[in-house]
């Protein structure tokens, strides 16, 4: 297991590498998010379709807020409030790279309760990319071992708190449709 501290984490990260972390729900694979570089990174090791979309991990909307449409101030709170772990589907502007949601008109966005996850985007000082770390189409995982043992050329930030194991609720911020 290539295990690296936070700092190291960040200085991967923003030179637009990318990492195995754990996140409130799954062990995951983060990049930057405004990296196509990192994005392709991680298709290519979860051999993902093109197609598919990231979720975007932020601290605060003002920091994605050129690749959206603004929400309401009572959609932003209702966001921020959730405690179970929520990913939003927000209508993207035409800012938004195409890389992140390619053939969707929304953005998925978290806003982690993690705190090992907040203070490395707050250090990275942008919004970050995450996706489980799995191949496409396999069983996600909690576990830390069985993650780098199956992609051993990517670094680890340990995870320091427990994981769900449950995959976050999606829910569309327009309709407030749960998708998932």
């Amino acid at each position: 297991m290539l295990k690296i501290d936070l700092s190291q984490a960040v200085a991967l990260i923003q030179n637009e590498g990318v990492l195995l972390n754990g996140t409130e729900t799954l062990i995951g694979f983060c990049g930057l998010a405004s990296s196509q570089k990192a994005a392709k990174t991680i298709k290519q090791f979860k051999l993902r379709d093109e197609k598919k979309a990231f979720i975007v991990l932020t601290n605060d909307i003002e920091s994605i807020s050129k690749w959206i449409l603004s929400p309401t101030p009572e959609q932003y709170q209702n966001m921020l409030s959730t405690t179970t772990p929520t990913t939003w589907l927000i209508p993207k502007s035409s800012q938004c790279p195409d890389y992140l949601a390619p053939y969707f008109e929304t953005l998925a966005v978290r806003f982690p309760k993690h705190s090992q996850l907040k203070q490395l985007i707050n250090e990275i000082g942008a919004p970050i990319i995450s996706t489980s770390a799995n191949i496409s189409n396999g069983q996600p995982t909690t576990d830390v071992y069985a993650a780098a043992a199956l992609f051993p050329t990517v670094p680890f930030l340990y995870p320091v708190l427990p994981m769900t194991g449950v995959a976050s609720t999606i829910i569309d911020l327009s309709s407030h449709r749960v998708i998932r």
